[in-house]
């Protein structure tokens, strides 16, 4: 019984990091529509394809990626206002 405890508790603390599909806050409809968190549609079906969840949470990542990027730069340009370099002349 120990043995099996101790299996079973190593298991769960290995899986515990894993994100599950409704942990990214997505749900699925009937008709296949995949939803997103906000919700705003991110894939509805048309002529019978189905939508590619690979390609979803590659369009969200990149997204993602964008954001932060636009955030940095941003922020440098606010750094930049804020302290400006002062030029010492001889």
């Amino acid at each position: 019984m120990r043995k099996l405890l101790i299996s079973t508790t190593a298991l769960s603390v290995a899986m515990a990091p894993l994100g599950t599909m409704p942990g990214f806050a997505q749900s699925l409809l009937e008709d296949g529509s995949v939803i997103g968190a906000d919700g705003s549609v991110l894939c509805m079906p048309v002529d019978g394809t189905e939508c590619d969840l690979d390609a979803i949470m590659e369009g969200l990542a990149a997204d993602t990626a964008a954001q932060a990027e636009a955030e940095a730069a941003a922020q440098a340009a606010v750094e930049a206002e804020a302290f400006p370099t002062t030029r010492r002349t001889a």
